[in-house]
């Protein structure tokens, strides 16, 4: 949309004014409901007992080690 086209209808432009008159309260109502909202785990944890985040991370590249293995020799 250009300048000149909103002075050829200005309209359009209270249209679009209106618009955001009703939506920035909506939007700033829905953003502090979000902060309401319980929270709900995707997953359910496993208490297996096993550490898997460091397999994960450890062999997710090739080349890395472990962050306990890199000092252990000294």
């Amino acid at each position: 949309m250009v300048a000149a086209d909103l002075l050829e209808h200005p309209h359009r432009a209270t249209a679009l004014t209106t618009v955001f008159q009703y939506a920035v309260p909506i939007m700033i109502a829905a953003f502090v409901l979000t902060w309401l909202l319980k929270e709900v785990p995707l997953r359910g944890r496993t208490h297996s007992g096993t550490d898997t985040s460091r397999e994960l991370t450890a062999g997710s590249a090739p080349g890395t080690a472990e962050p306990d293995s890199i000092g252990a020799g000294t």
